[in-house]
């Protein structure tokens, strides 16, 4: 449903009762309540992590498996409960609405009643027997399943913070790896072997603010569809397949992720333009790829003046930037042609740009100060003052330019108030933690705080490899170069994104 819908559920959400005589005359008001059951944020095998089962079956309130031989369009249902406030010792229930071709009655001892209904708003009769007399009373309940969709780059999908930190016995050293989401069945294959290429976790911000909304409003669910990638950027990535997190599949094959677009029109039964479900909220990270943000950030780690061959230095350097330059110059066409597909696939009610934060500034307690070096990636090379004031100015102050801009042009809400919040917590910052004694998703509980002054909140190079390993084929370099979670905001930063997300989905 759109915001406007949303806030109409939120009024009338509050039962009005209209009080009657039935019977004897006998007044009263037995009233009930409502609430609907949550669809995000559960844990159907029971393995500690939140299920993301990113499938047809489960944006439409199918049981899984229920298309295996393949499912045709339909108006989903969602469970929704009822509760009779003062039992008797029968309950008639009459549930009438546009969205039913007929109403619904049923006639119940027990004073509670579970139905699966389409969105939209209904009439709600309930009739209770007491004593000789029937009390009557009328409500109204509107069903509303919030649909949030995640496309994108690592940034939105979580990289660099696993569901778990695993740990394999080695003949000499112990391997490490990291666990990722899971789609709900504890399997390998499919969706759940998706989410391991693309390192989806739901530590991501968008996941957080996902549970957030659904654990604070008892009369609307949420479906959390969620498809951002690890290495990806328009295209390939969001319109085209991208290979994602290095994979060799046991028969040889490196197979490519499908494009999160093409995936995404085939959960939401999109044909046309006309889509089984409207997407209420589509939050999208982008254009850091595109922008060629690992190269510039490898090229200045790898360039140092010192030991440079004399009068290059900053020859390469210009170069790095002004390669960088002309990839945000083009992102502009790239944003226009993303909005051209998603507006032609899909239905959407509102999209969410988030911008990326920045890594090169922390609080040191006597105020925010730029880091003056970021290092351990390779032993004597580092990204320096003078590089870091550079690469804030020419590179991250113009790419997230660019993507306000397209914001701006194509009606979508700009993120961004997370951005002063990371100017205090960059990579140079102290560690919240051992990297061994990484927590992982605290998943029922919530994350914890992280806004001490001066912790960092991006994991470092070190971290990486100590929490979540490197990926497949990962031979012959240094752990450090290997692993992808460098760089990327940890937990604490993913929580200033969810804020950031929640402040600008509730308005």
């Amino acid at each position: 449903m759109t915001r406007p819908a949303i806030a109409a559920a939120a009024v009338f959400a509050t039962l009005v009762a209209l009080s009657g005589c039935v019977g004897d005359g006998v007044l009263g008001e037995p009233g009930f309540d409502w609430e609907m059951r949550p669809r995000f944020g559960l844990d159907a095998n029971s393995d500690g992590r939140v299920d993301l089962p990113n499938s047809f079956e489960y944006v439409h309130g199918l049981p899984p498996g229920a298309c295996r031989d393949r499912c045709q369009p339909s108006r989903p249902r969602f469970p929704v409960d009822l509760r009779v406030l003062e039992p008797g010792s029968s309950h008639r229930w009459s549930i009438s609405g546009s969205a039913l071709d007929e109403s619904l009655d049923l006639e119940l001892v027990e004073s509670t009643l579970s139905v699966a209904l389409p969105e939209g708003e209904y009439k709600v009769t309930l009739e209770t027997e007491r004593i000789g007399s029937r009390v009557r009373s009328e409500g109204r309940l509107v069903v509303d399943d919030i649909l949030m969709v995640v496309l994108g780059d690592s940034y939105a999908s979580g990289e660099g913070n696993p569901e778990e930190r695993l740990m394999t016995p080695g003949l000499f050293v112990d391997g490490v790896s990291g666990l990722w989401a899971d789609d709900g069945t504890g399997g390998t294959t499919g969706v759940a072997d998706e989410h391991r290429r693309a390192h989806r976790s739901t530590l991501a911000g968008s996941a957080q603010a996902a549970l957030d909304l659904e654990r604070t409003e008892p009369h609307t669910s949420v479906t959390f569809v969620f498809l951002a990638g690890s290495g990806a950027s328009i295209a390939p990535g969001i319109l085209t397949p991208h290979g994602g997190v290095p994979y060799e599949a046991p028969d040889g094959s490196v197979p490519d992720l499908p494009a999160q677009l093409d995936r995404l029109a085939e959960i939401l039964g999109c044909r046309g333009g006309t889509c089984d479900r409207v997407i209420d909220h589509l939050v999208i990270s982008v254009g850091g790829n595109d922008m060629g943000f690992g190269q510039v950030w490898g090229g200045l780690m790898a360039l140092d003046p010192l030991l440079s061959v004399p009068g290059t230095y900053g020859f390469l350097v210009e170069g790095l930037f002004a390669e960088a330059e002309r990839n945000i110059a083009g992102l502009a066409a790239g944003y226009d042609t993303l909005n051209r597909a998603l507006t032609e696939t899909l239905e959407i009610g509102e999209v969410y740009a988030t911008a990326y934060p920045s890594s090169a500034r922390i609080d040191s307690g006597s105020g925010v100060e730029l880091c003056r070096e970021v290092a351990g990636v390779v032993v004597g090379l580092e990204i320096d003052e003078n590089e870091l004031r550079a690469a804030e100015a020419r590179v991250l102050g113009p790419l997230n330019a660019t993507v306000q801009a397209a914001a701006d042009r194509h009606g979508w809400v700009y993120v961004d108030s997370h951005l002063d919040q990371f100017a205090a917590h960059g990579y140079c910052g102290s560690a919240p933690y051992p990297p061994e004694t990484y927590p992982g998703n605290p998943f029922p509980q919530s994350v914890g705080r992280g806004d001490v002054v001066g912790m960092r909140w991006f994991r470092q190079a070190e971290e990486s490899a100590d929490i979540q390993g490197v990926p497949d084929g990962s031979f012959f370099r240094p752990d450090t170069m290997s692993t992808r979670g460098t760089l990327h905001p940890n937990e604490f930063g993913h929580q200033a994104i969810k804020a950031a997300l929640l402040a600008a989905i509730q308005g």
